[in-house]
């Protein structure tokens, strides 16, 4: 993977975000992002279970075992309200995703 743009190249690397998995429920339900800009986030699992980091107006799709780590990068779409699941638990982890 190539390294980051520095902010001399015009805006920096992605930005990062951070989400947390613990008793089969996030510990951030919502973000604020802005169009067009790209971010990392970093889903840290607690759980002993498998979860998963959905946004599909970012077309993130991320799974993250058990006690484990993952990271995704996505691009924030056109302004608006999006939603954010974890696909194996999408009644109890979700949240909401605003992008201006």
């Amino acid at each position: 993977t190539a390294a980051p743009a520095t902010a001399a190249a015009g805006g920096g690397g992605d930005d990062e975000l951070q989400l947390t998995a613990s008793g089969t429920a996030w510990d951030t339900t919502s973000f604020d992002l802005k169009a067009g800009s790209s971010y990392t986030l970093e889903v840290t699992n607690q759980d002993s279970l498998e979860h998963n980091f959905t946004f599909a107006a970012g077309d993130a799709n991320q799974d993250v075992e058990a006690n484990e780590d993952a990271k995704v990068t996505f691009t924030a779409p056109a302004a608006g309200s999006y939603p954010f699941l974890c696909k194996y638990h999408p009644t109890v982890m979700k949240g909401t995703i605003t992008v201006t």
